[in-house]
């Protein structure tokens, strides 16, 4: 049978290099819980929330094969953690990356802040993003006052489908000190009840944010986000009930090692349960449960010319297991452990460009297994993967910072090409 992930690596005998890279993770985790308990996010976005949805509960509409998270990662801005911080106001950011011969990976961000007269501000909050239940857009429009660095705001996500329609309020605060606290709540589907004529939530879903970070110095800052989705159940007239809850967080630190190096840590964890029920006396339809985690650290150094160098490290693990007695064709259980290394650094060309090369040495352990599906027997692939990002960088407006990044990679497993990227950070 062919392999549904299209893409093997060199095959590895025995359990030597996994061994290896088992080590090199308890290093990491060892100095994260030396460095203040545990040390942002990698797969995780932390900086704004991400509430319940409702298309969640059928799952995501693709696959994830045997690179799909190492693609994602060399598609990002590099260095990668000392490149992530919450999207300024006025401006944009995004990235677009070729994952597969018909899929993007894509992720865009837009913030718009208007001061109004008094304490009063408007703005618009823009994402188009992927997450592990499927791909999904928000475009927020509010309103709220801001007074000795307190904003309250309120934020809906409007569309057509009065339904579907969210409901946002948000509360944050910031020091002069970089200290940030965020609080937001959220009402997915307000409306559902009092607008849908097939369903009813019988346990209303909500969403609980909460962000922050404490700078305990100009160069030491931990920080971290939580959100919770409560359970929340939803009764459909074709006589099933659905329920789901879901929780996330993720912890990192930022620690100098010296005037021109720092060093970063993070860890970061995701639970999901999920099921659904038939009528009475259909036994369960569905009993879906999602553990994710990971873990790292990322190695910076700055030259005395300015250039930057990074080595970063990233454990990553998921497990989907989804029961489906009724539907065997959907019925699985996916695993996968990721170990990845990757290298790079700055050279400037000239003035306007810099070359950021970085180089990705992974170990895969993939398996997808179909207990009630008798014609897909399932695999596992274990084996080494490998990218080469030799990115540019050019500037494109000097008093702002505006700049694009174009990136064509190369996979180091085979001869073969890795995929397109453009990255553009371009404030307004």
């Amino acid at each position: 049978m062919k392999s549904k992930y299209g893409d093997r690596p060199l095959q590895i005998h025995g359990d030597r290099p996994l061994q290896i890279m088992r080590h090199l993770h308890v290093f990491c985790l060892l100095a994260s819980l030396c460095a203040f308990h545990r040390g942002s996010a990698q797969v995780l976005h932390h900086f704004d929330p991400r509430p319940f949805r409702r298309e969640a509960l059928d799952g995501r509409g693709f696959e994830y094969d045997a690179t799909a998270f190492l693609h994602r990662l060399s598609f990002s801005p590099m260095p990668y953690l000392g490149r992530r911080a919450p999207l300024r106001e006025n401006s944009f950011a995004g990235t677009v990356g070729s994952t597969r011969k018909d899929e993007f990976y894509v992720q865009m961000l837009a913030r718009v802040h208007m001061e109004l007269d008094g304490p009063l501000f408007a703005g618009y909050r823009f994402r188009r993003d992927e997450d592990f239940d499927g791909r999904f857009e928000q475009n927020l429009i509010g309103l709220g006052l801001e007074q000795q660095g307190v904003r309250f705001s309120l934020w809906g996500d409007i569309v057509g489908d009065k339904a579907s329609n969210d409901v946002h309020a948000d509360l944050s605060w910031e020091d002069d000190g970089g200290n940030q606290a965020r609080f937001t709540w959220i009402a997915p589907d307000a409306f559902f009840n009092q607008k849908s004529s097939d369903a009813q939530f019988e346990v209303s879903p909500y969403t609980y944010f909460l962000q922050g970070k404490r700078a305990f110095t100009p160069d030491i800052a931990l920080k971290g986000f939580a959100q919770v989705h409560p359970t929340s159940q939803l009764f459909e007239e074709k006589g099933l009930t659905s329920r789901n809850r879901e929780w996330s967080m993720a912890l990192g630190l930022e620690l100098p090692l010296t005037e021109r190096t720092c060093l970063e840590l993070y860890v970061e964890t995701l639970r999901t349960r999920r099921s659904r029920i038939g009528a009475r006396p259909m036994p369960q339809a569905q009993d879906f449960h999602r553990r994710f985690d990971s873990r790292g650290f990322e190695f910076r150094r700055e030259g005395e010319d300015g250039q930057e160098q990074w080595l970063g490290y990233r454990a990553l693990y998921l497990t989907e297991t989804d029961r489906r007695p009724f539907d065997p064709l959907h019925d699985a259980d996916r695993d996968r452990e990721e170990h990845t290394l990757y290298i790079g650094r700055q050279l400037p060309i000239n003035e306007r460009i810099d070359f950021l090369p970085t180089l990705f040495f992974a170990y895969h352990d993939v398996s997808d297994f179909f207990p009630e599906n008798q014609e897909v027997p399932g695999q596992r692939i274990t084996g080494f993967y490998g990218k080469f990002a030799p990115a540019f960088q050019v500037l494109l407006h000097r008093e702002s910072g505006a700049h694009m990044t174009f990136n064509l990679t190369t996979r180091l497993h085979r001869p073969a090409f890795g995929g397109g990227n453009i990255q553009a950070v371009i404030p307004f």
